[in-house]
């Protein structure tokens, strides 16, 4: 596949409001807005550069699922259709009617995965979570739904070993890989291009908090990505699988207001899909 080059552009106005805050906060420090801008950019968390998760942030991740990760859940229940979420876009859009037997990293809440299970009679799904898994999805009891709590980087070594090479047709990620460094994100392609002939993303591009109006997207490093916010990265999805031996078969930006009632609502995402050569 060749890619046309992705270049994202802000308004003139979105783009003069944010230099303009973002130098009064290297000014004024604390100070509301602009100190926000200033801060989530230059946040420690950025500094973290581990390759795993140690015990201490594996426990605030845990923490955070069972305590507080009821986002997908809630989008369920809010648009009645999980069809119209996030978590179905790669579903619908990339695996499509074939059947496949899919791992999902950061699954979260499960309604997407059930939904893709009742219409695809031979597809399995592998959701993979920190957290309690079976307490969040409680409601939801499918024979083909397999759930997995803890480290979704260990799960996928253990699935390794206990399943093969090539055991999966797609390992997706869905607002995910977004919020793991380039080194974390680089042991998971480690694992997955053993273990996938397919693999995809679907993640937030915010561009609002950038120091330039437009953002080429293919320029990013793989080394280098993006500060977002609150620990957040925009990442080079395209040249990430293709330095792990995989092909691009699909790169495309949805503009913002694709999901409604999601909290990435107001942000681009990007999709990017590879194929094993």
């Amino acid at each position: 596949m060749e890619n046309k080059p992705i270049v994202l552009k802000r308004s003139v106005g979105s783009y003069l409001s944010h230099i303009f805050w973002y130098n009064v906060g290297k000014i004024i420090n604390r100070c509301f807005v602009a100190y926000n801008v200033y801060k989530t950019k230059n946040s420690e968390v950025y500094n973290l550069s581990y390759s795993r998760l140690s015990s201490d942030l594996l426990n605030e991740k845990n923490r955070y699922v069972n305590t507080e990760g009821y986002e997908y859940k809630d989008v369920h229940i809010m648009n009645g259709r999980s069809e119209d979420s996030s978590q179905y876009y790669l579903y619908k859009n990339v695996i499509g009617s074939d059947p496949a037997t899919v791992c999902n990293i950061g699954a979260f809440y499960c309604g997407a995965d059930y939904e893709y299970l009742n219409s695809h009679a031979k597809s399995k799904v592998y959701a993979l979570d920190f957290g309690d898994m079976e307490k969040l999805n409680q409601n939801i009891k499918h024979k083909r739904l397999f759930l997995y709590s803890g480290y979704p980087l260990d799960s996928l070594g253990n699935l390794l070993k206990e399943k093969g090479e090539y055991f999966f047709d797609y390992v997706i990620f869905t607002r995910t890989a977004v919020l793991i460094n380039k080194n974390e994100l680089k042991e998971y392609m480690n694992v997955i291009c053993k273990l996938a002939k397919n693999v995809a993303f679907l993640e937030v591009v915010d561009i609002s908090t950038l120091d330039k109006r437009t953002l080429y997207y293919d320029s990013i490093s793989i080394d280098n990505p993006l500060k977002m916010y609150s620990g957040m990265y925009i990442h080079n999805y395209i040249r990430l699988i293709e330095k792990f031996g995989f092909r691009c078969t699909k790169a495309e930006i949805l503009p913002p207001g694709s999901f409604p009632n999601e909290s990435a609502n107001g942000h681009h995402l990007i999709c990017v899909v590879g194929k094993m050569n």
